[in-house]
């Protein structure tokens, strides 16, 4: 791994410009922008210097920092930036240039498609692969920058027209504050945009606001939200740290402080369900105050379109001013509630440790609204209800791994819900394994109603962070243990033949070649079964005689599925193991249906046809929406059933309408 500093920025003399030849005097330059230089609280001491960069456009920061790389991060955050010399406070002032401007998402588009020389360097900041963008077409690179582009983007306003820009290098790699800064001197630089009216350009001013000195990491106060948000995100559910760490002589923590910390943690974690379950946010209770309709069996509804803007920001405006409605506009819909609501929901106590958690993100008032001049607090996770009255935190939908260099957390969706709908509750299993457990929902539901222990696998650590932060939530950690793990793989030896129950919600979309536009929850491998064929030939080893799978999945080619399992179960050690399986599945999708399907977000359709183009080259002829139901038997074989049973099946079995009702009868009938 390289920390070294990299210079990017060229020569430390900065680069010049000609001068404007119509740049007035410093003396009338002042009475042009001292209202601006006052708004924005910068130094008067600092303002000669301004004026100099500005009238001969110098960008001196290469002087003051450097680039350092850190191959080991996660892409997106590979980059940070380091002092170079010591600087004192208000010591100096710098220039950061705005790469690119733009009016509007359109013209973003329009500008993005026509510059090969803007893909490549909006790209370079993104930190994408370079041989992706210099092999992919242009429309799918194009793609591939909008879904991320939000973490390089702030704005101004100049008159009526809001400006978006892209910072430099520079400025897409300052970071915010760390929790050490806030209790102590806070960041070491402060930054503000600028506007010179004069020649009708946007900067980004840096200025140290306190002494710094060489080899200090670039810390800085007014951080576009974008940039603040993504870092944020990086840290979401930080609270889980206090159960990590291990007290031993050589901590530098004393054991008073990381029993203080845990201690905290555990109480903020207890209000918050406290406060959830007294407002009534339930399935129930949250389905009547958004007008869903839903049968009194459904286990819950999907959420990741409740947080999409175009739904929540209509849906927010109308609910009334009640504890619940604020809750589910701050958990649900994503909306950002002022500091004094959450305090009126949750107590002072609360509020005044409220970074304990990392549950939240704060936006300051002069970045919110004039109409509301508080700090607003905005969820950093979605908190779903499901079943009675479990809760669990997700990532939300519109948290990609492309923009935030790590790989989110899945959302609630039908799939999961039908699952859940599915599982029988009685009689309830002595040892339990959810395997891509994700947020770990199948599993703590498990717990909570039908398992004595639970086992929850996931190769993401991530995903391992939020299903121990949910088993928390729902008072069930002492009954489940969380691994990362690449499926059955990395389980202890004793744990073989002992699961009762497996459940499964892996990835299963086919990526037809090529994983780039999928999320890792989501794929699946070129046909879309690289992990269902393990998962269910290899759970030959980990069930019970009477042991049952219940999986939930796309199947590709579901007419092929007797053959499949058959063939996935009998490959696996020991010969001579049984088992009986259905497989329930619903309407058909053609592979450019399907295609369209996945990718009904693209920004060309030329990505959704080389899509599924890759799919029928893979083998892919149909996809179907799917369950799987699995049980050992004391045959020395494998025997498989297929049967259509509604077209929207998990819709219906989630919803727990009369043809769910249908199948889950037809499961139950299968495991008697």
């Amino acid at each position: 791994m390289s920390k070294n500093p990299i210079d990017l920025f060229g020569p430390a003399d900065g680069h010049d410009a000609p001068s404007e030849p119509a740049y007035p005097p410093y003396e009338d330059w002042i009475m042009t922008m001292f209202p601006q230089l006052s708004a924005q609280d910068i130094p008067p001491e600092l303002w000669p210097e301004l004026y100099q960069h500005l009238l001969n456009q110098t960008f001196t920061v290469g002087e003051a920092l450097a680039l350092t790389f850190d191959e080991d991060a996660a892409r997106g955050s590979q980059y940070g930036l380091v002092t170079t010399k010591d600087i004192p406070a208000l010591g100096a002032i710098y220039l950061l240039d705005h790469i690119w401007s733009f009016p509007s998402a359109e013209i973003a588009f329009r500008q993005l498609t026509g510059s090969a020389p803007l893909r490549e360097r909006v790209a370079s900041l993104l930190e994408l692969d370079h041989d992706f963008v210099s092999e992919s077409p242009a429309a799918i690179v194009v793609d591939e920058i909008l879904k991320s582009l939000w973490t390089l983007t702030d704005t101004y306003t100049v008159g009526n027209d809001q400006v978006t820009f892209v910072l430099d290098e520079v400025g897409s790699r300052l970071l915010p504050e760390t929790s050490e800064e806030r209790q102590d001197q806070g960041p070491a630089f402060q930054c503000a945009i600028f506007y010179d009216a004069l020649v009708d350009q946007g900067y980004t001013l840096l200025w140290p606001r306190r002494a710094v000195v060489e080899g200090q990491v670039a810390t800085c106060a007014n951080l576009s939200l974008s940039r603040r948000k993504k870092i944020a995100l990086q840290n979401a559910l930080s609270c889980m740290d206090a159960f990590d760490t291990d007290i031993s002589e050589d901590d530098d923590e004393p054991e008073a402080t990381v029993v203080e910390l845990k201690d905290t943690a555990t109480k903020q974690i207890q209000k918050l369900r406290q406060v959830l379950i007294e407002n009534d946010y339930t399935v129930q209770g949250v389905a009547r105050l958004l007008r869903i309709s839903i049968a009194d069996t459904a286990v819950g509804f999907p959420v990741q379109n409740l947080s999409d803007p175009k739904f929540s920001l209509k849906a927010a405006e109308t609910l009334p001013n009640t504890p619940l409605a604020n809750l589910v506009r701050l958990f649900l819909l994503n909306i950002p509630l002022p500091l004094s609501h959450i305090e009126l929901l949750f107590g002072h106590e609360f509020v005044d440790r409220l970074d304990v958690l990392g549950l939240f993100f704060s936006i300051p008032a002069s970045r919110a609204s004039a109409k509301l001049p508080e700090t607003l607090y905005a969820a950093l996770v979605q908190l779903a209800p499901v079943a009675r009255d479990t809760v669990v935190a997700t990532d939300l939908f519109q948290t990609l791994s492309a923009a935030c260099g790590f790989d989110p957390v899945m959302y609630i969706g039908v799939d999961t819900l039908g699952l859940l709908n599915l599982i029988p509750r009685s009689p309830r299993v002595p040892k339990l394994l959810d395997l891509c457990t994700g947020s770990g929902v199948q599993g703590i539901v498990a717990a909570r109603e039908c398992a004595d222990h639970v086992s929850l696998v996931d190769l993401n650590p991530r995903a391992a962070l939020f299903a121990r932060f949910n088993a928390h939530l729902n008072e069930v950690a002492d009954r489940c243990s969380v691994q990362v793990g690449d499926l059955y793989e990395d389980l202890d030896e004793d744990l073989k033949y002992s699961f009762d129950t497996i459940l499964a919600n892996p990835p299963y979309i086919p990526n037809g070649g090529s994983s780039r536009g999928l999320e890792t929850y989501g794929d699946g491998g070129a046909a879309g079964e690289d992990l269902i064929e393990r998962i269910v030939g290899e759970s030959k080893r980990y069930l019970t005689s009477s042991g049952r799978l219940f999986m939930v999945s796309n199947l590709a080619n579901p007419e092929a599925y007797e053959a499949k399992i058959v063939r996935w179960w009998d490959a696996e050690e020991p010969a001579g193991l049984g088992c009986d399986s259905i497989v329930l599945y619903g309407k058909l999708w053609s592979a450019i249906d399907y295609a369209s399907l996945i990718l009904s977000r693209a920004a060309s359709e030329d990505v959704v046809v080389q899509y599924a183009e890759g799919l029928e080259q893979h083998g892919v002829k149909a996809m179907t929406n799917g369950f799987v139901v699995l049980k050992r038997t004391g045959a020395s074989t494998a025997n498989t059933k297929t049967q259509v049973m509604a077209d929207q099946i998990w819709q219906e079995v989630s919803g727990g309408t009369e043809q769910g009702l249908a199948v889950a009868a037809r499961v139950g009938e299968f495991l008697r």
